[in-house]
């Protein structure tokens, strides 16, 4: 699969909380770095994050999306919108996302993004 379908089906699988799909689309060797931990998680521990995430979240939105094929994958930029099912609103956050994709799989995720309101969804 060419790398920006990968991203393409990446970010559907996350907005709309498929963590099956997200799943399909990571190798087993997957990697996810986030700048505001700057630290390195496998593809369990993102998993079940996600699940997490998911699990409280009613609304995940991206806007304003921006991708660009790379030597070995892609860039994407966009805006993400998160409503969880308490109603709690998240301030729109740009986000930079990394992604080094092999045989149709992403293999490894940098992402950027600012860390104060991830924290604040982390402790909701």
């Amino acid at each position: 699969m060419d790398a920006l379908l990968v991203a393409e089906a990446l970010s559907h699988a996350i907005t709309t909380r498929d963590v099956e799909a997200v799943d399909r689309l990571y190798t087993d060797e997957t990697v996810v770095w986030h700048s505001y931990d700057r630290q390195e998680q496998d593809r369990q521990t993102t998993l079940a994050f996600l699940m997490g995430f998911f699990d409280k979240a009613d609304e995940i939105r991206y806007t304003d999306i921006r991708r660009a094929r790379t030597e070995d994958g892609y860039v994407q930029q966009h805006v993400i919108h998160t409503t969880l099912k308490d109603g709690t609103q998240f301030e729109p956050r740009p986000v930079c996302i990394v992604a080094k994709v092999e045989n149709g799989k992403v293999l490894r995720v940098d992402e950027y993004l600012e860390s104060r309101r991830i924290v604040d969804a982390k402790e909701s």
